[in-house]
């Protein structure tokens, strides 16, 4: 991994610790909220959903990165042993449609 891919990383990590402080207060830990999952007191699916939904809301990203920055912590959430499945993130986990610009020639 380069540095730069590491700083991105980091970035979108140090996102997602600010909205877990955000959401589910100070005594709720990045690390608290993996045995919550783990322990299925708390849907992996809802997290990855109020997630967007605070990106949403709280930033102007593009579509796009926030599809990145989503994936990018379901990615650190399976790292950790949370079993996400493809199609249920699909069926739960509401990200916008990214628009393409088609031009025509």
């Amino acid at each position: 991994m380069s540095r730069r891919t590491a700083k991105e990383y980091a970035i979108r990590l140090n996102s997602f610790r600010k909205f877990v402080l955000a959401h589910y207060g100070e005594h709720i830990t990045i690390d608290n909220l993996i045995v919550k999952v783990k322990e299925e007191s708390e849907s992996p699916y809802s997290v990855l959903n109020n997630y967007a939904v605070y990106l949403l809301k709280g930033n102007n990203v593009p579509n796009l990165t926030l599809k990145q920055w989503i994936v990018t912590v379901k990615n650190f959430l399976e790292y950790h042993d949370v079993d996400i499945s493809p199609r249920k993130f699909k069926m739960k986990v509401k990200l916008p449609k990214a628009v393409r610009n088609i031009s025509s020639k």
